[in-house]
């Protein structure tokens, strides 16, 4: 049932008919088997699709209520919290996350990224990609997205350095990376 809840919802992103049929294959799920974590994970990304962002708080806050010592349960709710503008709370997860037994890996880093961008915390957003960039200095598009931030917080200097670079990094971002300084302009 879990399973089969799960491809609805990876569904639902492009499709939100699949949504009910993974909100009510978990609702069941749930009957069954009520403090399973991951449950609580997948009816908080069902709520977050529905906007029901409170209600995808509360599911993962559950998720962490049931078992503490489970740090992907912290990440889960520190990534939402951070999504939804509870900063502090969500920084303080992340913390509890990592100190407990997530590894923070490059994925974390862009998972973090796309949280941080709906509240747009350009400031933490830059010092998650200089870290992306630390971690992996070849990868083109850490330095893509670095400009794009620059850009969109009026650096142009550092943006137009930062796509060159990533036109170093890899030389298929070159033609991009000449048409992004030339719209920069001066």
């Amino acid at each position: 049932m879990i399973i089969l809840a799960s491809v609805y919802l990876q569904a639902a992103a492009p499709n939100n008919s699949y949504l009910a049929q993974a909100d009510n294959l978990l609702k069941k799920a749930l009957e069954l088997s009520p403090t399973r974590q991951e449950l609580y994970f997948y009816i908080g990304q069902v709520r977050m699709y529905q906007g029901r962002t409170e209600e995808a708080l509360a599911s993962f806050k559950r998720a962490v209520d049931l078992n503490d010592k489970v740090g992907i349960s912290h990440w889960n709710y520190g990534i939402i919290a951070i999504g939804v503008g509870q900063k502090d709370l969500g920084e303080n997860e992340i913390k509890i996350a990592v100190s407990i037994d997530h590894p923070f890996k490059l994925a974390d880093i862009k998972q973090l990224i796309n949280a941080y961008t709906r509240t747009n915390d350009w400031p933490k957003i830059i010092s998650l990609y200089q870290e992306w960039i630390k971690q992996t200095p070849n990868d083109a598009a850490a330095y893509a997205g670095l400009a794009s931030v620059y850009a969109q917080t009026g650096e142009k200097q550092k943006a137009k350095d930062m796509a060159l670079q990533a036109a170093v990094a890899d030389s298929s971002y070159k033609d991009q990376a000449e048409q992004f300084v030339k719209e920069l302009g001066k």
